[in-house]
């Protein structure tokens, strides 16, 4: 799931990276975003386009294995509880993954620890 998937520019890197029998779920706050991910072309990498709020995912908790999030938890007003719920719904028994790139919200340390707070496998962060 590309949470805050914006514009969608991540969309078609994160197709190549699960492949065709993989699922890329692109969920965006704004409709207007969505509009450019399908006027960019980027928004046919996603099976799925979601218009929702980042922080109130609508999925099931454990129901993704992996959480993408470029840039959104600076916009968020909390981010230790958007981190939280990204968790959430990537947390189940497979070992689900999360790659955060965050910009600003938190420094490295601050992250990490949380994301080990919260048992994910880190993958990546990166300050913008």
């Amino acid at each position: 799931m590309d949470a805050g998937c914006g514009t969608g520019r991540a969309l078609p890197a994160l197709r190549d990276a699960v492949g065709p029998d993989g699922t890329v779920i692109a969920l965006q706050l704004t409709p207007q975003m969505l509009a450019q991910a399908r006027s960019r072309g980027w928004a046919k990498c996603a099976d799925l386009l979601v218009l929702a709020d980042a922080r109130a995912l609508p999925f099931a908790a454990g129901s993704v294995d992996a959480v993408f999030a470029a840039g959104l938890v600076n916009h968020l007003p909390d981010p230790q509880a958007g981190f939280t719920e990204l968790a959430g719904s990537a947390a189940n028994a497979r070992g689900a993954e999360a790659g955060i790139r965050a910009c600003s919200a938190f420094n490295d340390e601050q992250a990490r620890n949380l994301m080990v707070s919260r048992a994910w496998r880190f993958l990546s962060l990166s300050a913008c």
